[in-house]
Formats: C-alpha cells, structure tokens, sequence
C-alpha cells in the first residue's frame, strides 16, 4: 500500500500558509490604521493645548 501522508500534508499546509498571511497582513494594516488614527488625535490635541495656551 503507498504512504501518501506527506503528500496530504504538503497540500493543506499551503492552503493554511495563505489564510495566516492574509490575517496577518489584515491586522497589520488595522494596526497601522489604529496608530495613524491615535497620532492624529495627539496632534489636534497639542494644537487645542497651544491655542488655549
């Protein structure tokens, strides 16, 4: 009888490599979203602060 485990696995690792880039690259972009988003409301802050000040 032939062993065809590798080839099995060889198949469903590609499949699994494929969605964990895609999450990653998904939660990368949402991160850098989230920092650009928390800087811009330092900057309108600090310029609140000198307005007032």
């Amino acid at each position: 009888m032939l062993d065809r485990t590798e080839e099995l696995a060889s198949i469903g690792e590609g499949s699994r490599l494929g969605k964990s880039l895609l999450s990653i690259t998904y939660f990368g972009l949402i991160g850098i979203a989230m920092i650009a988003w928390i800087a811009a409301m330092v900057w309108v802050s600090w310029q609140v602060i000198t307005w007032l000040l």
